[in-house]
C-alpha cells in the first residue's frame, strides 16, 4: 500500500475532501468488484451524478483551481502544441499548470488505483491506495486534489516512471 502524505489543511477541508475521497472510492470498488454486475450506461451515469457532487463539494475551487477554456482559447492552445517539436513537448508536459475539470475526472476513473482511506495522522494527513499500474495517471490527479485544497506533499510513494 502506497501513500500520499501532506499537510496544512483545516477541518472543513479535511471533511470536503473525505467526500470526494469517497466518491473516488467508490468509482474504483465498482471498477474493481463489481464491473461484471453493473452495466456500463449504469456507471457512467454514476460518476455523471457523482461529478456534480464533486463540483458542488468543491464551491468555489471548482472555478478558482481549474483551467476553464472557451473553445477559442483550446483551438489555440492546440495549434501552439502541434507546432512544438518532441523535445518542447516534454519540456512543456512537466511545467505546473492547472487541470481541466473534466480531464481530471477522467484521470481518476482511469488510473488504475484502488483507493483506502483518507486519515489524519500525527499532524498530517495521508491518503492510502495502491497503484495496480506504472505509469498511473492518477499520481498526478490524486496530487491535484490536495493541491485543489492547498495542501502541500511531504511524501509520495506512488511510482512515477
Amino acid at each position: 500500500m502506497e501513500n500520499i502524505v501532506f499537510s496544512k489543511m483545516n477541518q472543513n477541508d479535511f471533511e470536503s475532501m473525505k467526500k470526494i475521497i469517497c466518491l473516488f472510492k467508490e468509482w474504483k470498488d465498482i471498477q474493481f468488484n463489481d464491473r461484471l454486475n453493473i452495466k456500463n450506461s449504469d456507471f457512467e451515469n454514476k460518476i455523471i451524478e457523482d461529478t456534480l457532487k464533486i463540483i458542488d463539494i468543491l464551491g468555489e475551487r471548482y472555478d478558482t483551481k481549474f483551467w476553464h477554456p472557451t473553445k477559442e482559447e483550446l483551438n489555440e492552445y492546440w495549434k501552439k502544441w502541434y507546432k512544438l517539436t518532441f523535445e518542447e513537448k516534454m519540456i512543456e508536459s512537466k511545467r505546473e499548470k492547472s487541470w481541466d475539470f473534466d480531464s481530471w475526472i477522467d484521470a481518476i476513473v482511469s488510473a488504475e488505483i484502488i483507493l483506502y482511506d483518507l486519515i489524519e495522522d500525527e499532524g498530517n494527513y495521508k491518503i492510502s491506495l495502491e497503484q495496480l499500474a506504472w505509469p498511473s495517471g492518477g499520481i498526478e490527479a490524486m496530487e491535484n486534489l490536495i493541491k485543489i485544497y492547498d495542501g502541500e506533499i511531504i511524501q509520495n510513494d506512488m511510482m512515477f516512471l
